[in-house]
């Protein structure tokens, strides 16, 4: 026999927090075993004055030497007093009987090597003739320096009591003090497993084991969180219900709550039904980065407060972070991570001559449940590192549990902190912390198999392991150096299988037999414990799919015939119908199926599980049967399903929605002006098949395009049709956009007659606003003119720009969906599929009530789709909105190659009242002047056209904006058209998350336009221009090519126009433009060159009715100039003549 190791505890004064020890002793069966058997013996009831003791921390040390215990106990005196307690040894052929009467029971075994003590080792130990536990006070030699000669005195009692609080931390102590180490005993007879080693805890560098970093190269990665299954309960029921380092009731239990509740409230943060932190913090700017050491939970609150439709804008580390967040409070909400403790070592060095000491503080840290297939892939897919998701996690668990936990563990487990354990029967609690966590992160080495067979009316369970039966590995000679390693493995699982003990001590020979009614529970709770310890569970063809009956509907139609949206959802009728499998039921076949059965139910060649709370709610929802709306049904219809299951759809609902899917080719307006792509044609075809079944559209094709022509098109059709004869239509765009679509109109239906309500003196009632086919206005004009344009009836109501009103809130967004129309059209060109938190208000604009309401929608599609990432809604999503949103991309190749790869087009823009007044006054004076000169010699014409070319810069300067020429400091961007125009565009392109430059002649303008949009679109641009130095200007070019968030980008015609590649860039502005055709190729070029891989749009701005309208046809009909060059640049504008000068500025 070997000496046990001499095992010393002293209490220390601790300055880190301290598990407060509860009073109960004898917690668990061996502790019980060992003080009942003293209790039995104490006729004079001197234990009672020790558990006194014992519980006032008078007790301060113990030092066990294998079968002699010392202690000292603090009484009266100053000094403590000395206790000895010596236990019998046991012999060598005591211990040869206990060990062959435990190799005979193999689950016995297996435990001893998983460190459990099975309580059927005391009866083995009995028939042995090995007393474990004292009959008489005889059998402990016990002495005490106190002057009480009883024996055992209140100090030796103290003791006593002590010991049993080890027993219960170690039962095998029981054991040890009698000189015996039983694992030891079993390995010096040949009786092994690989590992039976007590489990250390493992130091807090195993899992914080270098510097926390963030992994930016994946930012764009969407996690799908709706694959996670609900494991609160099934991993917390791996736990034993009563550790032995807790004395404090049912731990396991109190585990259990307790996560149950953190679990709740992390959903709440993911419903924004509560926060993290209830205080005001401030928000992550878009430019700003983060790094690790920004993780802590005022930075998570931040993270989770960024509006996820803008999270591209911000920056990849930003991204990378909040990323970490919401898997944390995913996995936490679906109770998939566990918990395991770790310790650090803390060396103190001594003073003078004083040695070091060493002590150690424990913690927990909470972690992903790895073990389980669907958590291991959610983690694995984030690719962030393994340290920071585990930081992440531990800090929300503590966030989000209770803060006045009264357990002293649940505080240690939820509440964080760090914990020493060197206290009087504190050494064995971080190890029995550590036993009780370890099946979470056990390593498998056989691969276990549970294999059940249908019987008639029973089933089957038998064990495989590496496809050998337990019979073969019980028996076979070849497996004798593997068997106690697979029955340590087994032993395992015999806390959740019952009915495995005695399989395993049958040796395999008989199967497990369950009843139907038993298997029940075992294929509900058994079977999914069991394979997240790693064991695969082969079941018969019969299990394989279990059925569960699902409430579904049965679409049917009402033999009603209508027109409109709502009218045809009217079509649309519906019966309750149960699913099973693929057949459906009405409820009183599936009732008369049902009948009383419970749990499994034999259907066909398959088994249904009847779930009695899953059947009370479906009983709910027939006897109380709601109706469902019309945008509901029509969701059903399109989706094919109800609440994730299959529908059954009649023949003529088939046909029904099969004509409405369907692309049918529709001919174009005869009078249309234009040559339309095929995609442009399929589009028009789209909107035109919607309007006549009474459906409104939604088009948001990419920038660029030709959604306006599209329209346009459509409204043609109406208007050859006879649509507009009583009822016109109504266009609503941004102001800056009021005059391009008049150009347009004309340019490709000069059929169509249009007015422009706008302006202070606007009236319904003027003849051409009553005749006109379009009434063309703006949305602020809508805001404040509802009232009279909804008394009026429309044909059509198209909105340009849609996303002006994807707050439903504002007055603005009121208003528009307050004007009635018999259809109605919706043109964005940013992706809204992306933008799910404004698709509500654009879509009910389109087809009111069709997506219910914006709480019903943000509960049913946004938030699964952007906070869970849920692939299943996504597509149902998808199919549901389909019929009524067309969104092309100019990176699709069906589209991309059929477009030009360079796209020029002029944007218009009006005067304001100011600009207007300040044009006709400058031009005028400057006429005049230029008029009185009689050119009659070099000098004079030399002077004309000096004072040409001063005209023209003012009346530019003009019209980009009155600040720019009159210098006066009013920065009002909408005191020009042009910059209101400009801004509209901004907006879209940056919508669409695409990038810009702009190119403009004039310094002063570029800063004015550098205020304008950090003010009115809270962008930062850069202003690349002749003042900047060589280093600003090579910084700037490589931030616009390589950093995302830098979208827009002003250039100095003259310092940039040549030289530069600018191939970020998807759209180019010319925001006044430089009358010479090479010029402005060679600015274009800086995006749309080799390299450019994307289509680019290049905008020409024009301020209608003015000089500039007039010089760009005068340089379209003439490029054939021979002095349009780069070289004479706008010279050639000055040797007009006065006839050719007014016919130009129109005077």
């Amino acid at each position: 026999m070997d000496t046990c190791e001499i095992l010393t505890i002293f209490v220390h004064s601790k300055k880190i927090k301290q598990i407060r020890m509860a009073t109960k002793y004898g917690k668990t069966w061996w502790g019980q075993q060992w003080l009942g058997a003293l209790k039995n013996i104490d006729y004079s009831n001197r234990l009672s004055r020790g558990a006194s003791y014992a519980k006032n921390g008078m007790v301060k040390e113990i030092i066990f030497n294998g079968n002699v215990i010392k202690a000292k106990v603090k009484g009266s005196r100053r000094t403590p007093y000395n206790e000895t307690i010596v236990l019998p040894i046991f012999f060598n052929k005591e211990i040869d009987k206990l060990i062959e009467l435990i190799r005979d029971q193999p689950v016995v075994l297996s435990k001893l090597f998983n460190r459990q003590l099975d309580e059927s080792v005391a009866q083995m130990a009995d028939k042995a003739g090995i007393p474990l536990f004292p009959k008489e006070w005889s059998d402990l030699q016990m002495y005490c320096s106190c002057p009480d000669w009883a024996v055992p005195c209140k100090h030796l009692a103290a003791v006593i009591y002590k010991i049993c609080m080890e027993i219960d931390n170690n039962p095998f102590l029981v054991f040890s003090l009698h000189g015996v180490d039983l694992l030891a005993e079993l390995e010096s007879r040949g009786i092994v497993a690989d590992s039976s080693e007590i489990m250390e805890v493992e130091s807090i560098d195993k899992v914080y084991n270098e510097p926390f970093s963030l992994n930016t190269d994946n930012e764009n990665i969407v996690v799908d969180y709706s694959q996670l299954r609900d494991l609160t309960l099934p991993l917390s029921n791996l736990l034993p219900p009563s550790p032995a380092f807790c004395n404090d009731g049912n731990f396991q239990e109190a585990y259990q709550k307790e996560l149950v509740y953190i679990a709740k409230e992390a959903d709440k943060v993911l419903q924004d039904k509560r926060q993290l932190l209830n205080e005001s913090i401030d928000r992550i700017t878009k430019s700003a980065a983060c790094s690790a050491e920004n993780f802590m939970p005022s930075f998570y609150q931040q993270l989770l407060e960024v509006n996820t439709d803008m999270l591209p804008d911000y920056h990849p580390t930003v991204v990378a972070a909040r990323g970490i967040v919401v898997c944390a409070l995913q996995l936490i909400a679906h109770g998939c991570v566990v918990p395991q403790i770790y310790c650090e070592t803390i060396i103190r060095k001594g003073r003078g001559r004083a040695k070091s000491t060493q002590s150690k503080k424990y913690q927990i840290v909470w972690q992903p449940a790895v073990i389980d297939e669907e958590t291991r892939y959610v983690v694995e897919h984030l690719k962030q590192q393994r340290s920071l998701v585990c930081k992440v996690i531990t800090d929300i668990v503590h966030l989000l549990a209770h803060g006045g936990n009264a357990n002293d563990f649940c505080k240690m487990f939820f509440n964080g902190g760090e914990y020493s354990f060197d206290g009087i029967g504190e050494n064995n609690i971080p190890g029995g912390i550590r036993s009780w966590l370890d099946r979470y992160f056990m390593q498998s080495k056989y691969k276990v198999t549970f294999k059940i067979e249908e019987a008639e009316e029973e089933f089957a369970v038998d064990v495989l392991v590496d496809s050998h039966s337990l019979e073969e590995i019980m028996t076979e000679p070849h497996f004798d150096s593997q068997r106690m390693e697979i029955l340590k493995q087994l032993a395992i699982l015999c806390d959740i299988v019952g009915e495995l003990n005695q399989y395993i001590n049958n040796g395999g020979k008989q199967s497990i037999l369950l009843s139907l009614q038993s298997f029940s529970g075992f294929l509900q709770q058994v079977i999914p414990a069991v394979k997240l310890l790693g064991v695969n569970v082969m079941l018969p063809k019969a299990l394989q799919h279990l059925i569960k009956p699902q409430i579904t509907v049965r679409l049917k139609s009402k033999q009603k015939e209508s027109g409109g949206y709502m009218s045809m959802s009217d079509l649309l009728a519906f019966d309750w119908r149960i699913a099973i499998d693929n057949e459906m039921f009405s409820p009183e076949e599936f009732a008369k199926m049902l009948g009383s059965a419970k749990g499994l139910l034999k259907f066909k060649e398959q088994y249904i599980f009847i779930d009695e709370a899953a059947m009370a709610k479906l009983k709910k929802v027939l006897n109380t049967p709601g109706k469902l709306k019309p945008g509901e049904l029509l969701q059903t219809a399109l989706s094919g399903e109800y609440l994730g299951t299959p529908i059954e759809l009649t023949d003529e609902i088939r046909d029904m929605i099969r004509r409405f899917t369907s692309q049918a080719v529709i001919p174009l307006p005869k009078r249309i002006k234009a040559t339309l792509r095929p995609y442009q044609e399929r589009g028009f075809s789209w909107m035109y098949r919607n309007m006549k079944i009474g459906f409104g559209s939604i088009i948001a094709d990419d920038m660029g395009l030709g959604k306006t022509l599209q329209v346009i098109t459509l409204l043609q059709k109406v208007k050859e049709e006879g649509g507009l004869e009583k009822k016109k239509a109504l266009v609503v765009v941004p102001t800056g956009l009021l005059h391009n679509w008049e150009s347009e109109v004309t340019r490709f239906a000069p059929q169509l007659t249009t007015a422009i309500y706008h302006g202070s003196s606007r009236d319904l009632t003027t003849d051409e606003c009553k005749t006109s086919d379009i009434l063309l206005t703006t949305y602020g004009v809508v805001r404040s003119d509802a009232d009279k344009l909804k008394k009026l009836k429309w044909q059509m109501l198209v909105i340009d720009e849609a996303q002006n009103i994807k707050n439903s809130d504002t007055s603005q967004s009121k208003a528009i969906h307050s004007i009635p129309a018999e259809s109605y059209i919706a043109m964005s060109g940013t992706p809204v599929e992306n933008h799910l938190s404004e698709f509500w208000s654009i879509i009910d604009f389109t087809n009111k009530g069709y997506l219910g309401s914006q709480k019903e929608f943000v509960q049913n599609y946004a938030r699964p789709i952007q906070k869970f990432g849920d692939r299943h809604v996504a597509e149902r999503f998808k199919k549901v909105t389909a019929p009524f949103m067309m969104r092309r991309l100019k990176t699709d190749k069906s589209i991309i190659s059929d477009l030009p790869d360079k796209i020029e087009r002029n944007e218009f823009a009006s005067l304001t009242a100011e600009q207007a007044a300040l044009y006709h006054e400058t031009l005028t004076r400057c006429m005049s002047v230029i008029e009185g000169i009689e050119v009659d010699d070099s000098k004079s014409l030399f002077k004309r056209q000096g004072l040409i070319l001063q005209m023209m810069l003012a009346l530019k300067q003009i019209c980009n904006h009155p600040t720019q020429f009159l210098k006066d400091n009013r920065i009002d961007a909408h005191l020009s058209g042009k910059t209101e125009v400009l801004l509209d565009l901004l907006k879209s392109i940056v919508d669409a998350n695409e990038k810009v430059l702009i190119f403009t002649q004039f310094k002063e303008m570029g800063d004015l336009l550098m205020h304008f949009i950090r003010k009115e679109l809270d962008e930062d641009p850069m202003f690349y221009h002749g003042g900047c130095t060589l280093k600003q200007r090579g910084t700037m070019v490589d931030r616009f090519q390589n950093d995302r968030n830098s979208k827009i980008f002003i250039l100095s015609l003259k310092a940039a126009g040549t030289g530069l590649n600018l191939t970020a860039a998807t759209h180019v502005i010319h925001y006044d433009l430089w009358w010479n055709p090479a010029v402005e190729a060679q600015a274009t070029d800086r995006a749309y060159r080799i390299g450019q891989h994307n289509n680019v749009q290049v905008y020409r701005f024009i301020t209608q009715n003015t000089f500039e309208e007039k010089i760009d046809a005068m340089i379209q009909n003439k490029k054939h100039l021979a002095d349009m060059t780069v070289s004479t640049g706008e010279n050639w504008i000055g040797k007009l003549s006065n006839k050719e000068l007014h016919e130009i500025f129109g005077r």
